[in-house]
């Protein structure tokens, strides 16, 4: 991870109601760190793989996301791409109310990093 995005990551970090999170690389390596007992190493690592995946596979269709959102049960999991290759996933608990802006304004921020 670079250092600017590691300091960008430390400085943030955690927000409320933020259960891990996750930046990839553009060559495929992941840091990650979860602040819940609920979420294993290795979830956050697939799951965010196979969020960018997801994510990339809609260029072949010619959509471009720079962020996405996917609303399950108790969680709310964000992704941002950056023109670089790299991402950074969000595992934020659905809860009622929640200021979800903060997020989205973390996930520009990382975009623009």
């Amino acid at each position: 991870m670079s250092d600017a995005l590691a300091n960008f990551l430390e400085s943030r970090m955690p927000m409320d109601g933020m259960a891990a999170w996750c930046l990839r690389n553009p060559d495929g390596t992941a840091s990650h760190k979860s602040f819940t007992v609920w979420l294993s190493p290795t979830q956050i690592e697939q799951t965010a793989a196979r969020l960018a995946l997801a994510a990339d596979s809609l260029q072949y269709q010619e959509l471009h996301p720079a962020q996405v959102c996917w609303i399950f049960s108790h969680l709310r999991l964000y992704l941002a791409l950056r023109p670089d290759g790299s991402s950074l996933t969000l595992f934020v608990e659905n809860r009622p109310n929640h200021p979800h802006e903060q997020t989205r304004a973390l996930l520009e921020e990382f975009i623009a990093v």
